[in-house]
């Protein structure tokens, strides 16, 4: 499957303009999968943090337990610079 590619490439970091393109192409195929919009969100090592926190964004709330979003949407905003955010977000998620 093209976003199980996409999304072992994007953690690897490796050709992350190839994931990223599949993984576009996964959820252009199946916009409800949260799968799907979480390997989106692995913009984030390529700087452009608006659209990793739009995407995890969104994997939540087609899936609000999705097991590896929160964690994810919340490194988004500690490294965009939005750590009272992320803070918030820690202690929603532990309870």
């Amino acid at each position: 499957m093209p976003s199980n590619l996409a999304y072992i490439l994007a953690l690897k970091g490796e050709d992350m303009e190839k994931a990223l393109l599949m993984a576009k192409g996964a959820v252009e195929k199946e916009p409800g999968r949260a799968a799907f919009h979480h390997t989106l969100g692995w913009y984030v090592p390529l700087g452009e943090m608006e659209k990793a926190m739009k995407e995890l964004s969104l994997a939540l709330e087609i899936q609000p337990d999705f097991y590896s979003g929160p964690l994810q949407f919340r490194l988004a905003n500690y490294l965009s610079g939005n750590f009272e955010q992320a803070s918030r977000l820690s202690r929603c998620y532990h309870r």
